[in-house]
């Protein structure tokens, strides 16, 4: 069996600025009665660690030399998927470090003293690009606007999901088409940069929403019945013959991981996530679904929903945690999940085989494309 697609995928980036390597804590405006909360923040709000971000681009290109050994026709992966938390914080010197990393072939800085820095990028066209946001990039705002004004569409990604709603990307890859569902459930602060006494529920918690349900419902309704949302976004197949992804930053089932205190304080659960997958694996067919958020990779089942958990991929805060998945699409039509891990050196295969199995099959190959 040889490879058709290769999707990559990466979540909680975390980047901070540039220079220094740590995104730092000074643009939050923590008032002294949030002591609880402090170290929340000391702990969760670091930047992307350089070593992973500098090697990455190596390790991937290794990874694409051997895809060609396996079939694979093309020079890049075929897509990039991010899983939210693109940026520790909500800053544009954030997210122009990280929208030219991921487009450009190198990225080239200067300190305030005048040096020069500068690392490979991953060189990705943007229009191979999903994303969808996480609790860090909305951290301590009341919208998403910085986000999308200072990476989505300074970056060129086409899709921008908004708060409680969806955003469909149809994508066809060899000839299969697929359906990606980005959806975002957080929730957010009433001020910007205040932080309230309803921070339990903002920092790091989703839910979903009636008016993300009826959005999604509109959206899937509209493309199983018509075949396509406008002119632009329209299917090539039947849409029973699509296969369906979503897309989320939080968990779909947080039992499946390990908590400790820092749940305690600040809750990271997705009320209603479960519903919501259940919901569209009864009335859509929904097969797969993808997610970060809690740093810990894993492949698990939900209701007959084949789910991808992303850890980490550039913070190197809990050893064996950071890492990423390649989805291969086999010409058999089997999608195959594939982990590799950092050492502390460089990324490897992970040894773990229970992160390298399959994941899903699509239905069938689309004739038309």
């Amino acid at each position: 069996m040889s490879v058709e697609t290769a999707i990559l995928l990466l979540s909680d980036l975390h980047f901070g600025n540039d220079l220094p390597e740590a995104a730092g804590t000074q643009l939050l405006n923590v008032p002294a009665a949030f002591t609880k909360v402090t170290p929340y923040f000391e702990a969760r709000c670091k930047g992307h660690h350089a070593p992973c971000v500098t090697r990455l681009p190596r390790y991937l290109k290794v990874l694409l030399s051997g895809l060609k050994e396996e079939g694979h026709p093309g020079e890049k992966f075929d897509l990039l998927i991010l899983l939210g938390d693109q940026s520790t914080l909500t800053h544009e010197r954030s997210y122009k470090f990280l929208r030219e990393y991921l487009t450009q072939e190198d990225y080239t800085t200067r300190d305030e003293y005048g040096g020069v820095h500068s690392c490979k990028g991953l060189h990705m066209d943007p229009s191979g690009i999903l994303a969808v946001p996480g609790n860090h990039d909305k951290l301590l705002r009341k919208s998403l606007d910085l986000y999308h004004e200072e990476f989505s569409r300074k970056a060129k990604i086409k899709e921008e999901v908004r708060p409680q709603m969806c955003s469909i990307a149809v994508k066809s890859l060899a000839g299969r088409e697929f359906i990606f569902i980005l959806v975002e459930p957080s929730v957010y602060c009433k001020q910007d940069l205040k932080l309230g006494s309803d921070f339990r529920s903002h920092l790091a918690a989703g839910k979903v929403s009636e008016k993300l349900l009826e959005d999604v419902k509109i959206k899937l309704g509209m493309l199983r019945e018509h075949g396509k949302l406008d002119a632009e976004l329209k299917l090539s197949t039947k849409f029973n013959d699509a296969m369906k992804v979503l897309l989320v930053h939080y968990a779909v089932d947080e039992s499946r991981f390990p908590s400790g205190l820092d749940e305690m304080i600040v809750p990271h659960q997705c009320d209603g996530l479960g519903d919501l997958v259940n919901m569209m694996r009864e009335e859509y067919d929904l097969s797969l679904a993808l997610h970060g958020h809690l740093h810990h990779p894993l492949l698990y089942n939900f209701n007959g929903v084949q789910v991808v958990s992303a850890t980490t991929a550039t913070r190197a805060d809990k050893p064996g945690k950071t890492g990423f998945f390649l989805l291969k699409v086999l010409d058999s039509g089997t999608i195959r999940a594939e982990h590799h891990v950092w050492t502390g050196v460089d990324y490897t295969p992970d040894p773990d085989k229970s992160l390298t199995r399959d994941v899903g099959r699509l239905p069938r190959r689309d004739i038309a494309a």
